[in-house]
């Protein structure tokens, strides 16, 4: 139904879009079943004007996290053989080179080592937010987000209090991670007591006691993802200097 739709719209203004199948290996969320299934849709695709195959699919979104690298390895390498398998279907179909589409960033390096993908899907790779390097254990690559946040309140010489809450900071996943200030050393001994919706409180042991009101503060979101889709603008910074202003083109499109 939905190549179908798509091949009457992309008819309509005169071109032709490439497709891929999406191939449920696993996550149980969007995509068809492999086998005679994803085949017969294939063929129907094949049939449509407006479209062309130009490959298969899949997330393994629900391998991510599994803690024993050796079994994330294999199980990996297990659906990536499927999606391999796709791939080989579509060649008996004449599909020539297809693209096959795999891997996101907390698995990217197990999958782009299978036999199959052709392309990963590591977005958030530029991040490697903590989510990334420690739960899904991606290593090799640095840290590159963080939030400004101001301090707004110190009402006790160990609690400070910043303006960056759950509205700007999403604490999904995994929570932010104390960087230090921004134009001086990093708070050691500092960690979250509370996340609410404006604010971000923070306990101050000896050594991070020096927050005045008005200091700024880096934190680095735990999970890039989420907190992206809550800003208008990425500020890239080189050497202390704001060199580019990038705007987030998706923020609030999905209306």
């Amino acid at each position: 139904v939905q190549a179908e739709a798509l091949s009457r719209v992309c008819q309509s203004i005169g071109v032709r879009c490439r497709v891929l199948i999406d191939v449920n290996i696993g996550m149980n969320r969007t995509g068809i079943r492999p086998g005679p299934d994803a085949i017969d849709l294939a063929r129907g695709i094949l049939t449509l004007p407006g479209v062309r195959l130009a490959g298969v699919m899949g997330y393994e979104g629900h391998l991510l996290i599994l803690p024993d690298p050796e079994e994330k390895q294999r199980r990996i390498a297990s659906v990536m053989g499927v999606l391999a398998e796709a791939r080989d279907q579509l060649l008996a179909l004449g599909v020539g080179t297809p693209i096959v589409s795999a891997g996101g960033t907390g698995s990217f390096q197990i999958s782009a080592n299978c036999d199959g993908p052709t392309e990963v899907q590591a977005g958030g790779g530029i991040f490697a937010d903590p989510f990334y390097t420690d739960t899904c254990q991606v290593t090799g690559l640095s840290p590159s987000l963080t939030l400004l946040s101001t301090v707004v309140s110190r009402p006790k010489l160990e609690r400070a209090v910043l303006d960056c809450g759950r509205k700007s900071l999403s604490a999904d996943h995994y929570p932010p991670v104390i960087v230090g200030l921004a134009e001086g050393p990093p708070l050691p001994d500092a960690t979250i007591a509370l996340h609410s919706a404006e604010h971000l409180t923070l306990e101050l042991g000896p050594q991070s006691r020096q927050l005045h009101i008005g200091d700024k503060v880096l934190i680095r979101p735990g999970y890039s993802d989420l907190t992206t889709v809550l800003h208008d603008r990425f500020y890239g910074i080189r050497d202390g200097r704001v060199e580019e202003i990038i705007p987030i083109t998706a923020r609030g499109a999905l209306q």
